[in-house]
């Protein structure tokens, strides 16, 4: 009877350890998941980037979740950018853990909506978060966050909202019509932070105004100043020159960019002067922000004193004019080079009215621009060199040549004028003088207007003879079907290249490396290290990035090694692709000092693994 029990016993064991797993997964699945979303500020501002956040807490969160976005409608577009971060606790031996997903928003109106919930799909279960409402206000009407003494030192909150805004400063608001307005792009970002890189996002419309952009600087410098009575580094990133081509009340579009900025551990009121600081520790946070719109008046120019040869010009300008030899002889050319030089828009500046002798014949002038984009005006010369031609003996006059101009300083018109030329034109040859009255159009048709007997007799064949069979006519009757082939191919492959983005961003990513490796040589040249080895990060990623049809931005080294593992892409070309990179990231974020070669060796390397991934993804595909 014992033997009998401790075999039952022995089944039922059996039986129980075959059967937990099974039983358990009620159990697991009984348990309570909480999906929980939120927005990372409160309220958030027009064109200014900011996170939905989506936290998923229970013992089931070690799987992986697809979690289901809602439709945002027109209040708000998804920018791409995505990460996560998971943490576990043991309490009283019960294991559980939170998933916390940040998903990129861009705000495009002001009011007042609320986010739908979140799906989270666990097995055969939904899970659904909280709706969120969130209230939407324009760039400069929202609340300045508080922050302690620490975090003004810092410059950031790790938990919380980036110190960091964009704004435009023009030097002045109204102006007469054509007159230039210099806008500067400023960042202010606190105290200890560190802008690793920035993105323009777009370009501004500044329909009514000509543009002219200063050049800058790919590592601007930071300095400190005092914003709204608080202390900032500051940087100009941006500097345009604006002239409104007509008069009325104008917006200027905001500008937003997309920052890299790391968030410092530990900062004891230092101040980086450096703007791209690249300090190794910290994490690293994306931030879009925008600047404010704008708001230019441009008034019209005033009516009372202006001259009657004004034609536009609006700023300080001076005149001069010289002819390469004042004694000629009939015939021969004389040129007149006339320069209108000083401050506006130089590329606006009309053609002056030249009065010349009705015997002088002149050409159209060539003309040349020398814009100079430096310091906080826009300065230069234009040139109009003429060539004139006497066709009569005898001694001329070229009259002053003139420009009327407003002068927005002084707030009045001006006149500059050059002096007159004498021009003392000799008899030329009998030659010349025989072919003195014709015209230019005459000269031209000499040797046209007599055409010369054919003394060749052409070669006669009886009609239809070969005909059919002549390579000209076989070639044309098939031209037509073969640019038919050609047209429905090139017709297909627009259409998708227009269509399909993944496929546009793959066929063409070859070809933006090899243009983007010029420009990185182009610094290794230069010997210029700071630029040279961000540039080639970038050539990396972005190919990368094209190819696998991904955000630049979210490659991460762990999930890209897979992805190619997928691809079949031998492991030495994974590893010395991932090699480039860290090599890279190496000199952009540690004081390491580079040489010469190192660069060349670099330089190379990146452009062999580029050629090689090309050849593997084209076979594998």
């Amino acid at each position: 009877m014992r033997n009998i029990f401790r075999t039952y016993l022995h089944r039922l064991f059996i039986v129980a350890i075959v059967l937990a797993p099974v039983l358990a997964v009620p159990l697991v699945y009984a348990q309570n998941i909480t999906v929980t979303a939120s927005i990372s500020q409160g309220t958030v501002v027009e064109n200014q980037a900011a996170n939905l956040s989506v936290e998923v807490s229970g013992l089931e969160v070690n799987q992986s979740f697809n979690p289901v976005l809602p439709n945002l409608g027109d209040w708000f577009s998804y920018t791409g950018t995505r990460s996560s971060s998971q943490s576990v606790s043991i309490i009283n031996g019960i294991v559980s853990s939170k998933k916390t997903y940040l998903f990129g928003i861009l705000p495009l109106k002001t009011g007042r909506f609320t986010i739908l919930p979140v799906v989270i799909r666990v097995g055969s279960r939904e899970y659904k978060s909280n709706p969120v409402t969130v209230e939407i206000v324009k760039a400069g009407s929202a609340p300045q966050p508080q922050t302690g003494a620490r975090q003004q030192q810092s410059g950031a909150n790790p938990n919380g909202p980036v110190d960091l805004f964009l704004v435009a400063v023009p030097d002045k608001r109204s102006v007469y019509q054509n007159e230039g307005i210099t806008v500067e792009y400023k960042v202010y970002f606190g105290l200890g932070l560190s802008i690793q890189e920035y993105t323009p996002l777009n370009t501004p419309n500044t329909a009514g105004f000509w543009t002219e952009e200063y050049p800058m600087t790919t590592n601007p410098r930071a300095v400190v100043e005092i914003y709204n009575d608080r202390q900032y580094n500051s940087a100009v990133l941006k500097r345009v020159e604006l002239f409104p081509t007509q008069s009325g009340e104008f917006e200027i579009d905001p500008v937003r960019m997309q920052f890299k900025v790391r968030l410092p551990q530990r900062t004891r009121g230092r101040i980086f002067d450096d703007f791209f600081n690249n300090s190794l520790f910290g994490s690293m946070k994306e931030i879009t922000v925008s600047s404010v719109i704008l708001d230019i008046t441009s008034k019209p120019l005033p009516e009372i004193g202006k001259p009657a040869s004004f034609r536009g010009e609006v700023g300080n300008y001076s005149i001069s004019a010289v002819v390469d030899k004042n004694k000629v002889k009939e015939h021969e050319t004389i040129t007149l080079k006339v320069s209108v030089a000083g401050t506006g828009n130089i590329k606006l500046i009309n053609e002056p009215e030249i009065v010349i002798p009705e015997t002088f014949e002149r050409y159209d002038p060539k003309i040349e621009d020398n814009i100079v984009r430096t310091g906080g005006a826009i300065t230069g010369e234009k040139t109009f060199e003429y060539v004139l031609i006497p066709r009569r003996r005898g001694s001329y006059t070229i009259e002053p040549i003139t420009i009327a101009f407003f002068d927005p300083r002084d707030n009045m018109y001006k006149v500059e004028k050059t002096a007159p030329f004498r021009i003392t034109v000799e008899p030329g040859d009998a030659i010349a003088r025989s072919s003195g009255n014709l015209t230019r159009e005459e000269i031209r048709l000499v040797g046209q207007d007599v055409r010369f007997i054919k003394e060749s007799v052409a070669k006669w064949r009886f009609i239809g003879q070969g005909q059919f069979f002549s390579v000209s006519f076989l070639s044309l009757l098939l031209t037509p079907l073969v640019v038919v082939g050609f047209a429905l191919i090139y017709g297909k492959r627009h259409q998708r290249l227009n269509t399909d983005i993944g496929y546009r961003r793959s066929r063409q990513a070859n070809a933006v490396a090899v243009k983007r490796l010029k420009k990185a040589h182009a610094f290794l040249k230069k010997t210029d290290a700071e630029s040279f080895y961000p540039e080639i990060a970038r050539v990396l990623q972005e190919y990368i990035a094209d190819k696998l049809n991904i955000a630049a931005a979210g490659i991460v080294t762990g999930d890209l090694e897979k992805t190619l593992k997928s691809k079949n892409i031998d492991e030495d070309i994974l590893n010395s692709y991932i090699a480039c990179l860290k090599t890279c990231d190496l000199h952009r974020f540690a004081s390491i000092k580079s040489s010469n070669d190192q660069m060349e060796r670099l330089y190379d390397d990146s452009k062999k693994v580029i050629y090689e991934m090309e050849e593997r993804l084209k076979s594998a595909a």
